[in-house]
C-alpha cells in the first residue's frame, strides 16, 4: 500500500511537470498536494501525541480493584481525529472498558483516561507499553506506534479479618485498656472526689485548694502490645490436598496480623520459613516491608524430614520478641515443641500464640 501511494504521488507530480493538457496538469497537481498534505499530517500527529502515567509503581491487595489514570496529550495546533489508544495490562484483569479508547483530541489539549485492574494472584506484574494508532483524515497514511511507558504493580495478599485482641502488654502505649495495671500517669483523664485509700500522689492539689475539698486524679489506661509473626511455609508441613490454597490462607492471615499491628501503631517483627527465609526484628514502620515480602513469597521446597517445624528458627523468633510482646505462629497446625516447655494456644484461625508457663 505504501508503494502504491508513493507511486500515485509520483505520477501526479509527473503529470503536473510534463503533461501539456491543462486539466490533466491541474489534476496531477491536486493529487500530489493532497497526498503530501496527508503524509505531513499523519507524521505530525504521530509526533505530537504523548501519553504518561500518573504513577509508575502501584500496590494492590489480591482481588481488590485499582484505578489507573493515564494522561493523553495532543501538543499540536492541529486536531487528532479518531485515533485508537490502548494500554497493555498483561496478566492483570481489567474492567469493562478493556483499557482501550477511541480518541478525538482538540489542539493543545489533555484528557485523563481511567480504567481498573485487579490481580488474581500475588506477585510482581508489569503494565505497558501503550499502543497508539491513527492516520490522516483520508486514511492514506495510517500509523501504528508503541509508547514505552511502563508501570510495576505489586499484588499483595488478600485482605481478611483476624480476631486478635490487644488486651495485654506493657504500660504507657497507644492502645486503650480497661485494666488499671496499664494506667499511664502521664495522661490525666479527669478528676473525682477523694476516696478512702487513694494514694497521696494521686491527689490533685490545685483542684483541692481551689474547691476546698480533696480531689483525686484519674489517668488513661493504655498499653503497648508488640508482635512477632512467624509464618510457617515449609511444604512438608502441609497436606498434599489443597496445599496451595491452605498456604495462601496462611500468608493472608500473616499479612492481616501485620496490618492489624500497623493500624494499632504497634511494633511488629516477621520471620518465615518460606523462600528467602526472611527475619525482621520487631520495630515500627515495618509493615510495608513485610507486606512486600509476603507478596513475593512462596512455599519452601519440600525436603526429607520437613514435616517437623524448624525449632531453632522458631526459638530465635521467640527470643527476639520484645518484653511484654507476643510471638504469633501462623501455620497449618499447632507447632509441636511442647517438650521444650513452650506452649502455644490457638488465638485465631491458623494462629497460635506463644505463652510462658
Amino acid at each position: 500500500m505504501g508503494v502504491m501511494r508513493g507511486f500515485a504521488a509520483f505520477a501526479g507530480l509527473a503529470c503536473f511537470l510534463f503533461a501539456t493538457n491543462g486539466p490533466l496538469r491541474a489534476l496531477g497537481m491536486f493529487e500530489f498536494a493532497v497526498t503530501a498534505l496527508c503524509w505531513a499530517y499523519s507524521r505530525h500527529c504521530q509526533a505530537s501525541f504523548t501519553a504518561r502515567r500518573t504513577v509508575s509503581s502501584l500496590r494492590v491487595p489480591r482481588n481488590d480493584r485499582l484505578e489507573l489514570v493515564i494522561l493523553a496529550s495532543n501538543r499540536s495546533r492541529l486536531p487528532l481525529y479518531s485515533c485508537f489508544f490502548g494500554d497493555t495490562p498483561g496478566m492483570l484483569s481489567v474492567g469493562a472498558d478493556d483499557a482501550r479508547w477511541l480518541l478525538t483530541l482538540p489542539p493543545e489539549s489533555t484528557v485523563a483516561l481511567r480504567y481498573t485492574i485487579a490481580g488474581s494472584s500475588r506477585g510482581d506484574f508489569g503494565i505497558g507499553p501503550f499502543r497508539f494508532r491513527g492516520g490522516d483524515p483520508l486514511g492514506l497514511f495510517p500509523f501504528d506506534t508503541r509508547i514505552d511507558d511502563r508501570a510495576e504493580v505489586l499484588v499483595l495478599p488478600a485482605r481478611i479479618d483476624v480476631d486478635l485482641r490487644f488486651d495485654r502488654g506493657v504500660p504507657q502505649g497507644e492502645i486503650a485498656a480497661r485494666d488499671l495495671r496499664y494506667e499511664d500517669v502521664t495522661l490525666c483523664r479527669s478528676i473525682r472526689d477523694y476516696r478512702a485509700g487513694d494514694e497521696l500522689k494521686r491527689i490533685n492539689w490545685k483542684a483541692t485548694a481551689r474547691l476546698g475539698r480533696l480531689y483525686t486524679n484519674e489517668y488513661l489506661n493504655t498499653l503497648n502490645g508488640p508482635l512477632m509473626v512467624f509464618c510457617d511455609l515449609s511444604a512438608g508441613r502441609y497436606p498434599l490436598r489443597l496445599r496451595r490454597d491452605q498456604a495462601e490462607r496462611v500468608i493472608e492471615t500473616a499479612a492481616a496480623l501485620v496490618n492489624l499491628a500497623a493500624e494499632k501503631r504497634q511494633e511488629c517483627g516477621f520471620a518465615s520459613t518460606g523462600t528467602g527465609r526472611p527475619f525482621l526484628k520487631s520495630g515500627s514502620a515495618k509493615a510495608p516491608t513485610v507486606l512486600d515480602c509476603l507478596a513475593r513469597m512462596d512455599m519452601a521446597a519440600e525436603r526429607d524430614g520437613d514435616t517437623e517445624i524448624d525449632r531453632a528458627f522458631l526459638a530465635r523468633a521467640i527470643a527476639s520478641t520484645p518484653v511484654g510482646g507476643r510471638c504469633l505462629y501462623v501455620g497449618p497446625d499447632r507447632p509441636d515443641i511442647l517438650a521444650e516447655g513452650r506452649v502455644f494456644e490457638k488465638a485465631a484461625e491458623y494462629v497460635y500464640e506463644y505463652k510462658r508457663r
